[in-house]
């Protein structure tokens, strides 16, 4: 069999995720190839150039992060872009929670492809380690980076044997998660994309230039600035070699110290059971996904 994977990634937890499937996929067999999503790529399929064609797979894979409880904008209008079906796609997305609330944010990626006449397999949630506003306990994320390959060893076998899943959704949940995902698209981004600034620690590697995935940050002259194309992906603000991009009046959906996914990759702690069958409060929910 063979799949490609396209995936969305702004600080590296859903690029992970689809490391992990596509590991898994070729160990069963099938031959796996991975494309990135940007607006290069989007670019190229609005103008007729073929950089990632479904009809090319036996199956295909669409990866994203939950940014304001949805697909980010970039998702969707890759999906737009994509030639007609019919096809078999899957769907795999990463969030810091397994609430019910996520369980509707490819809802709208899921209606534009099957428009499109692709048949959706599969809709898989993945929790990763949380980058935005607050992080979790380093034993939680390396249990949860755990988890995320125990799940896409189940997930690639399901895959592979063509079986079809898809998550449920909650009426009441989808309205206030469609909400929230229009004011984050619609303002949030955008307010967020407005804070950010240069500080004087800029070295000028272009580092934040060359990696922001919508062309949102250009080089005028010796400055350094932002549009209100902003995807919240925050990958510019994490990866930032010197640490120089400051989100000023909106500094409280930025981790204090950054956010490296790979803290916690190939680590070989003992402690890593946050989430065990006594967890109460807050933490109680997340033993349905865990345990």
């Amino acid at each position: 069999m063979k799949i490609g994977i396209a995936v969305f990634s702004g600080t590296g937890n859903t690029a992970h995720v689809a490391g992990l499937l596509a590991e898994e996929l070729r160990i069963l067999g099938a031959a796996v190839d991975i494309r990135r999503i940007d607006k290069d790529c989007i670019d190229n399929l609005n103008a007729g150039r073929v950089v990632f064609n479904p009809s090319s797979y036996d199956l295909v894979g669409i990866g994203h992060p939950v940014l304001g409880f949805g697909p980010t904008p970039l998702v969707l209008q890759f999906a737009k872009a994509l030639p007609k079906g019919p096809g078999r796609m899957f769907i795999f997305k990463s969030a810091a929670d397994n609430h019910r609330i996520n369980n509707s944010a490819s809802e709208n990626l899921i209606r534009i492809l099957e428009d499109k006449d692709y048949e959706i397999l599969h809709d898989f949630l993945y929790i990763m380690p949380c980058n935005w506003i607050f992080s979790y306990q380093r034993c939680f994320n390396l249990q949860i980076i755990d988890k995320a390959g125990a799940r896409a060893v189940q997930h690639a076998r399901e895959l592979m044997k063509g079986t079809r899943s898809l998550m449920p959704v909650y009426r009441g949940w989808r309205r206030v998660a469609r909400i929230f995902n229009y004011l984050e698209t619609n303002y949030g981004r955008k307010h967020f994309s407005k804070s950010l600034r240069i500080t004087k620690d800029c070295s000028g590697c272009g580092y934040c230039i060359s990696e922001c995935p919508v062309k949102n940050i250009r080089e005028e002259g010796t400055e350094i600035r932002f549009g209100e194309n902003c995807t919240w992906c925050m990958r510019c603000v994490y990866g930032c070699p010197e640490g120089a991009i400051d989100a000023r009046w909106m500094k409280w959906c930025v981790i204090r110290g950054g956010y490296r996914l790979n803290d916690y990759l190939g680590i070989s702690d003992d402690n890593r059971n946050f989430i065990t069958s006594g967890s109460r409060g807050y933490w109680r929910h997340f033993q349905e996904y865990f345990l």
